[in-house]
């Protein structure tokens, strides 16, 4: 039996970034994804290491337990259904998760 998917940490896919990882997430082909506790850190991490600021086609998102990377409306579904959410969006017109949801 397949275990229950989770959000286990933010990502952030760079589509036209051509780092070869290792461990990337599963359903990613193309372009790289880093991830970290929040995305500001990523964002940090990239532009100190990398040299590179967030351009207009970085995809920001979520790493779940399956390996997959999700964007925020799915991430919101995910969390949501897994009991992972400590805030409440039912008055809200946005439901997309931020890691601020998460902790």
């Amino acid at each position: 039996m397949k275990e229950k998917e989770v959000i286990i940490c933010s990502a952030i896919h760079y589509p036209d970034m051509l780092i070869e990882l290792v461990h990337k997430p599963v359903n990613i082909q193309s372009g790289t994804v880093f991830y970290a506790p929040r995305h500001h850190q990523i964002i940090e991490i990239v532009a100190s290491t990398l040299n590179r600021k967030t351009l207009g086609n970085d995809i920001q998102g979520f790493i779940t337990n399956h390996r997959r990377f999700v964007g925020r409306k799915e991430g919101w579904k995910i969390a949501k259904a897994a009991g992972q959410v400590t805030t409440d969006k039912s008055t809200g017109n946005s439901l997309e998760l931020y890691s601020e949801d998460l902790y």
